[in-house]
């Protein structure tokens, strides 16, 4: 049974590459995933090919669940990637918008990345996995905007327990945004009054309200 703790490169390998511990505590809040969560995506949809993990930063919790060998990481900064991999972790440094990488991924590990739909088509391979937390906004332009079509949200994982619900109609009520047209139509049974509520609400405040965590997983399928 994998640790179920968060995990970076260990504190040796931090200081041979000049990052300091105090570095580290500071991206933790932001880098703060569930190894549960990670383990529910392991054994629940067992994603298949290699696993894509950009703006990874120092953090391994996915690569030592999901499999060292198979995720990549790809940031752009260069002690990060040299942290990892003097411990044994696949590492790019490049900017994994605009790199060219040879090969479709099983599945993408986001972790509020500045990224948009067309970068996670071009990486990831059909009925490849997205993992993101309900902090981003790549949900909704995979789902509504910018996705073509190709995705489809699946449910969620919460972060620290690894509980996954498929309650997919409370997501789309809750968690997404409503400024387009096809998630009111989708809402608009709910009736007149609900759906003109929905159009001004605050998609953190809501997700709060709901029993929800910001940091609990979405996981999405590309078809």
């Amino acid at each position: 049974m994998p640790s179920t703790q968060n995990r970076h490169v260990s504190v040796e390998t931090l200081q041979k590459m000049g990052i300091s511990v105090h570095d580290i505590r500071g991206h933790m809040s932001v880098y703060d995933w569930g190894a549960p969560a990670m383990i529910t995506v392991r054994d629940v949809f067992n994603p298949t090919g290699d696993v894509l993990y950009p703006y990874c930063y120092t953090h391994t919790t996915p690569a030592r669940i999901l499999g060292k060998d198979r995720t990549l990481h790809v940031d752009s900064n260069p002690k990060a990637i040299a942290a990892l991999q003097a411990e044994g972790f696949r590492g790019v440094v490049a900017d994994v918008r605009t790199v060219v990488l040879d090969q479709e991924f099983g599945a993408m590990v986001l972790l509020q990345p500045d990224l948009g739909a067309a970068h996670v088509i071009a990486h990831l391979a059909k009925r490849g996995y997205v993992i993101t937390n309900m902090g981003d906004q790549i949900a909704e332009e995979l789902l509504y905007r910018n996705g073509d079509g190709r995705f489809v949200l699946l449910g969620y994982i919460a972060m620290r327990t690894g509980h996954l619900s498929t309650n997919v109609e409370k997501l789309l009520r809750v968690v997404l945004p409503t400024s387009n047209e096809e998630y009111l139509q989708r809402v608009s049974t709910l009736g007149a009054e609900t759906a003109e509520q929905l159009k001004s609400y605050q998609p953190t405040q809501a997700i709060q309200r709901s029993g929800l965590s910001l940091r609990d997983f979405l996981i999405l399928r590309k078809e």
